[in-house]
This record gives C-alpha cells, sequence and structure tokens, in this order.
C-alpha cells in the first residue's frame, strides 16, 4: 500500500499572485503561506511519513520544510515538480497578455496542453517530466509527501482519472492545501481533495479503522 500526501504550496510573497502568470518565477511564502504550511504540520503531525519530495522552487521547499519540521525522513528537492515554465508571459497579469497578445491567449484556450507560450513550456512538457516521478514514488510502498504547484497536480489527477483536456480545470487546489490519494495493488482512490487536514478515518489509530487489507 502506497499514500501520496500531495500539497500544493503556501501562498507566496507576491502582490496580486493569484492574478498573474506565476510559472517558475521564484518568491517566497508570504507570512500567510508560513501559516498555511504550518497549519497542515499539525494536521500531518500523526501521520509517519517515509520519505518527502517537492519541487526545487522556493515556495515549495519552504513549505515542505514546515511541514516536515523535525521529522528525520529525507526530503528529495527536483525540478521534475516544478509549475509550468511560462517564459516571456511569467510574472504577467492574465489580464495584460489577453489584451496585448490576444492571438496566443485564444490558442492557449484552444489547445491548453499543447500550447507552449514564448520560451515557456506545454503542459504536455510538464507531464512527461512529473508524472513518472509521481508515478514511480506511487509504486513504492510508504507514506509520502509531496509539495509541488497546482499544474503538476491538476495535471496527475487528470492522469489518474483518465479525464478529457477539457476537465483538466475540474479539480480546485488552494494555496496549502491538502489532497490524498492512496494505492492498494492496483487500485488507486482518492481520499481527499483540497482539503485541509486528514480524512476522518486516516486520523483514527490503524487498529480502529476499517482497512480490509490489500
Amino acid at each position: 500500500m502506497s499514500r501520496l500526501c500531495l500539497v500544493r504550496h503556501g501562498e507566496p510573497d507576491l502582490p496580486q499572485a493569484s492574478t498573474l502568470f506565476l510559472g517558475q518565477i521564484d518568491p517566497p511564502l508570504s507570512g500567510r503561506g508560513r501559516e498555511q504550511a504550518a497549519c497542515l504540520k499539525e494536521a500531518l503531525s500523526g501521520l509517519s511519513l517515509d520519505g518527502a519530495y517537492a519541487s526545487d522552487l522556493r515556495r515549495t521547499e519552504e513549505t515542505a520544510r514546515i511541514v516536515l519540521g523535525r521529522r528525520s525522513c529525507p526530503l528529495t528537492l527536483t525540478p521534475a515538480l516544478r509549475e509550468v515554465a511560462l517564459g516571456a508571459w511569467e510574472g504577467k497579469k492574465r489580464c495584460e497578455i489577453a489584451r496585448r497578445e490576444p492571438e496566443a491567449y485564444e490558442a492557449r484556450g484552444k489547445d491548453i496542453l499543447a500550447f507552449r507560450p514564448p520560451g515557456g513550456e506545454s503542459l504536455l512538457d510538464v507531464a512527461a517530466r512529473a508524472l513518472p516521478l509521481l508515478e514511480a514514488i506511487m509504486n513504492q510502498e510508504g507514506t509520502f509527501l509531496v509539495v509541488t504547484h497546482a499544474g503538476v497536480l491538476r495535471l496527475f489527477l487528470k492522469s489518474l482519472l483518465d479525464l478529457p483536456p477539457s476537465r483538466l480545470f475540474s479539480f480546485r487546489f488552494d494555496y496549502g492545501s491538502l489532497s490524498i490519494v492512496e494505492r492498494r495493488g492496483r487500485k488507486k482512490e482518492i481520499l481527499c481533495l483540497n482539503g485541509r487536514s486528514l480524512p476522518e478515518e486516516q486520523e483514527r489509530p490503524k487498529d480502529q479503522r476499517g482497512d480490509k487489507g490489500p
């Protein structure tokens, strides 16, 4: 059995971040972002972790280190879990790009997976680097923390559920949110999506859970 605790990083220290194409620009966490990470540390305090992985950008590394606290499990930082690189669009307001480059902005909407902004990468590129790592982690036995970005999380859930590209933005991942995916044999199950705490079943001692084994 394996369990992935999937965390979106806390809020970055960047004014109006939600209105921007953030991509791989690298701000640290805001004060609120550090508070969100501390809340996750408390929420996961009763869970034994066998390992942790995070994007090597500052906002994800900082989130992971706060969540882990003094735990002894290793943290692996990797560019494979980075957000999509948006090239010349990074740090720009979405409305600004829509106004200045309407044809490119419209092309992105028509083919969200394959579109590549100037100097950036497509979501297909992100899937090619991130999904093999997430699958490899899931094929290990144990419980693992994964701190990454909304784009990577959406692609992973899309892959798990075999959804069409039009459903990519059906998932919401707030800053500092927790989602949990569990594998038992060939069965994969989403236990929690965009939450702030462990599902009730996971908070109970092992001998009191409704686990039925592999």
